[in-house]
Formats: C-alpha cells, sequence, structure tokens
C-alpha cells in the first residue's frame, strides 16, 4: 500500500511539473474558420496573430482599398469626374455598379463612396482613369504604392478586384495596405459613411441610394461590431469572401485582414472573434521609448561635444500591444559605433535600434546624433576670427564716427562763424548808422 501511494505521489508530481505556466492568454486563440488571416497592432504593425498570412490569394473588392487610398491621396473631393466607356461598360455583367453611364459626370467624393459603401466597380474605375489618366496608369501607381508601404506579394491589374489571375495578394500584405489607408483623415472620412445617396447629374436626375452590405457595419446586424470603424469586404467565385476591418477600443487600434473563407457568416465570426482576442488578451505599452539606454559615444580630445544625450531615435516607436507575461519580455538591439572620430552633423543617421519582445523583433527605427560634434581646434578659429571680426567692425565703426564727429563739429564752427560775421556786419551797419545822423 505505501509502495502504491509513493507510485501515485511521483505521478501526481511530473503530471504537476509538465503542467504549462503560460497566461491564458497566450493559450486562447480562437477557432477560426478562414483559411488565411492575420490580427495587426494597427500602431506598432505588430503581427498578434496570423495563419497562412502570405499565402497568395485573390483579394476581389477589398482590392478597393487601395483604389480608395489613391483617390484621396492624389485628387481633391470636389474634383469632377468624366465616365468613360472604359469605365462603365468594361465590368462584369452582374457585378456590382451604380449604374453610371458614358460621359457622366459625377465629384470623385461620390465615386470613393460609391466604392466604399457599395463596391462599385463603374465608381472604382472611374477613380482609376481619373487618377492615373487610364487603367494601366493607375495600377501601376497601385504597385508602387504597395511596394512602398512593404507589401512582398501583392500585384495588381485593375481597380475592383473582379478576377485576373494576375491579380494577387496576401492577408499580410492587406493588413498593411489598411493599416496605411487609416493615416490618412479623408480615407477614414468615407469609409466610415455606411449609407447615403448620389446626387443627381447631369445625365441622371434621380438620386441614387447608398447602403452598406457589409454586415460589421450595419447596427441592425447579428454580426454587427460597434468598434469597427473602417472595413472593406469582397468576394468572387475564386476568391470567395474576403474582408479586412479597422476597429479601436479603450485606445487599442486593431487590424483584422481576412481572405479565402467559404462563407460570408464564417468571416463575420472570425473577424468578431480575433477583434475580441486582441482587445482582451492585450494591453497597450506607452512609456517603451522611456526604457532606452543607449549605450554611450566616446569622442577623442580633438572634439567637441556641446551637450548630453548625443543620440536618440530619428522616430520614436510606436506604443505596441502586448500581453502581461510579454511586459517582462521588452528588450533593446543598438546598432551604431560606440566611437565617433571625425565631425559630424545633427541628424546624421549612424545606425539602428530595434525593439524585440521575447527576441523577435517588433520595431526598428534610425539612430540620429542629436548635437553637432564638431572640432575643438576649428571652434577655437572660429571664435579668434569672430572676435577678429567684431572687433575690426568696431575699429571701422570708431574711425566712422570720428569721421562723422569731426564733419559735424567742423560744420558747426561753420556756421558759428558765419554767424558771428553776420552778427558783426549788422553791428556795423547800425554803428554806421548812427554816425551819419
Amino acid at each position: 500500500m505505501k509502495k502504491i501511494l509513493i507510485v501515485l505521489l511521483s505521478c501526481f508530481m511530473l503530471l504537476n511539473i509538465n503542467i504549462p505556466t503560460a497566461l491564458a492568454d497566450e493559450n486562447n486563440v480562437p477557432e477560426l474558420v478562414s483559411h488565411n488571416v492575420v490580427l495587426m497592432d494597427a500602431k506598432s504593425k505588430r503581427i498578434l496573430y496570423e495563419k497562412n498570412a502570405d499565402e497568395v490569394k485573390y483579394p476581389a473588392s477589398i482590392t478597393k482599398i487601395m483604389t480608395m487610398l489613391l483617390g484621396v491621396e492624389n485628387g481633391n473631393f470636389d474634383d469632377i469626374v468624366t465616365m468613360s466607356h472604359y469605365a462603365v461598360y468594361s465590368i462584369e455583367s452582374g457585378s456590382s455598379h451604380i449604374a453610371l453611364n458614358e460621359n457622366e459626370q459625377i465629384t470623385l467624393k461620390m465615386l470613393l463612396e460609391a466604392s466604399s459603401i457599395a463596391s462599385a466597380n463603374d465608381a472604382a474605375n472611374g477613380i482609376a482613369e481619373y487618377i492615373g489618366k487610364s487603367n494601366e496608369g493607375f495600377t501601376q501607381l497601385m504597385n508602387d504604392r504597395a511596394k512602398s508601404i512593404g507589401c512582398t506579394n501583392t500585384h495588381f491589374v485593375n481597380a475592383h478586384g473582379l478576377h485576373d489571375e494576375n491579380h494577387y495578394s496576401t492577408a499580410r500584405d492587406m493588413a498593411l495596405i489598411m493599416q496605411t489607408a487609416i493615416q490618412n483623415e479623408k480615407y477614414l472620412e468615407i469609409t466610415k459613411i455606411t449609407n447615403d445617396f448620389v446626387p443627381p447629374t447631369n445625365l441622371q436626375p434621380q438620386k441614387r441610394p447608398l447602403n452598406t452590405n457589409n454586415r460589421v457595419m450595419q447596427k441592425n446586424s447579428p454580426y454587427y461590431i460597434p468598434e469597427v470603424i473602417s472595413s472593406k469586404t469582397g468576394y468572387t467565385d475564386q476568391a470567395r469572401h474576403s474582408i479586412v476591418s479597422y476597429a479601436s477600443k479603450d485606445g487599442k487600434e486593431l487590424i483584422v485582414s481576412i481572405m479565402d473563407c467559404e462563407s460570408a457568416k464564417g468571416m463575420y465570426e472570425d473577424t468578431k472573434k480575433l477583434l475580441n482576442y486582441g482587445f482582451e488578451n492585450y494591453i497597450e505599452k506607452t512609456d517603451i521609448n522611456d526604457l532606452l539606454d543607449f549605450p554611450s559615444i566616446h569622442t577623442p580630445f580633438k572634439l567637441h561635444v556641446p551637450s548630453s544625450p548625443i543620440v536618440g531615435l530619428k522616430e520614436p516607436f510606436k506604443n505596441t500591444l502586448m500581453t502581461q507575461s510579454e511586459l517582462n519580455h521588452i528588450s533593446f538591439t543598438y546598432d551604431y559605433p560606440t566611437e565617433i572620430n571625425e565631425v559630424t552633423n545633427k541628424d546624421t543617421v549612424i545606425g539602428t535600434c530595434s525593439l524585440l519582445i521575447s527576441d523577435q523583433i517588433i520595431q526598428t527605427s534610425d539612430v540620429v546624433l542629436q548635437v553637432d560634434i564638431t572640432s575643438k581646434l576649428n571652434n577655437f578659429l572660429t571664435f579668434v576670427f569672430t572676435v577678429l571680426k567684431w572687433f575690426i567692425i568696431a575699429i571701422i565703426l570708431a574711425i566712422i564716427s570720428l569721421i562723422i564727429a569731426k564733419k559735424l563739429y567742423i560744420a558747426h564752427r561753420r556756421k558759428k562763424r558765419k554767424k558771428m560775421r553776420e552778427l558783426k556786419r549788422r553791428q556795423e551797419a547800425r554803428k554806421k548808422y548812427y554816425n551819419d545822423l
């Protein structure tokens, strides 16, 4: 009996040793049905969760996030766009549109709203031709902008997202595009709108209603998410369901990017699950930059450093979302020389600094000089030359002052002598007058 108790106790101890000690917030990622998923911290761009994030997929109408971004970056709301034959009739029959006509004139703002709210493909074409002068010109702008954002697996061939084998992206790249778009106030202004109407135009005397079909933004929908500020859905038979959403709660900002989901229901539910997971399990670290401890930089005696600190970040690290347990695993790496042997100007980039959480790089920023590092000899010579310069200027001013004073004195003397001669002349004239009497 005693041996049995010892064996049982030993087994119990072994079981306890193998029980994971990680906090619950690191193990409660929800079960998802979507094939490609990214949950991103919208401020720092940190990926909080990913699933097949870099697998190339067809984006369908979430393409219009880039279309609208280029529209607000390169145009004005009041610009008038004239719809071309191609813009109106090149889209697939039965695809989303707002029945625009060839030669119809409409504001860029209404085309942007129609692209966002109604996912109108004709409106997206209108934006493309107005901004890029042609579909080809606009898609070049789209691809260039995607590269500038950091997208590595994205290629656009149209502005609307209707299927093309060469039109593709990834969940990660679409999250990056949304993260860039929400930095633009005009983009947010347009994409926050869920209901509006297109006013009468030169060819259409009637108003055209615009009502969103995006259920995360429909207040009467069971999938409504009040924290969502901006969201775009997409669907084609080849792409299946996709959605990219930006949400904010208690200062935390999240982006959910979903591609290739079999059903709209699954897509909406996965969006809500991921947002809840992010808001509930992550806290915002706001004092990251206060933790920085830059290694000191040595300079030889011949160089002068006016003040401290010598270095700093070109761009401060952005507030970052992390779990409670990650707060104790923050570190930094510094990659810059610890000695400077030559004159160097303020704001010169000398290296980089990276923020890490559990040895994973989260953000990287350039390290710059915050002061001018100058030559002591040059400073001394400059001081001497400055003193000499002002001494010479003072002497010149003194000489000029003396010359002016002398001229004034001479003029004064001449005036006085003239006055005395005039007085003497008058006295003599008066004396002569009395003598003649």
